[in-house]
């Protein structure tokens, strides 16, 4: 916890926090974090993100969906999240 606080503890910190320890790719792939190894795996024969999309998983794992590289598609990132929510739950606005 001490060494979180000390990475925190300005901008440059921060900036090393994010670009070196979460961008490293071990990070990702790593199950404890992200576990984002399907992603690494087939990001290079997936078209590029435009704002407002992102890599959704058709049909979505909280829908039934497998978790396959071949499932992994571009989606809108707003009904993606709205379809989700859809099917697993009330989404709680923490703000309020």
């Amino acid at each position: 916890m001490l060494i979180i606080r000390r990475l925190l503890s300005s901008p440059m910190d921060m900036d090393f926090l994010l670009n070196y320890t979460l961008g490293d790719e071990t990070a990702i792939t790593a199950k404890d974090y992200f576990d984002a190894l399907p992603y690494v795996k087939v990001k290079a024969k997936l078209p590029a993100l435009q704002y407002g999309q992102c890599y959704g998983y058709v049909p979505a794992l909280a829908l039934g969906g497998k978790a396959s590289s071949k499932n992994l598609q571009v989606v809108d990132v707003k009904t993606y999240i709205d379809l989700i929510a859809q099917g697993v739950g009330k989404m709680i606005d923490l703000a309020d």
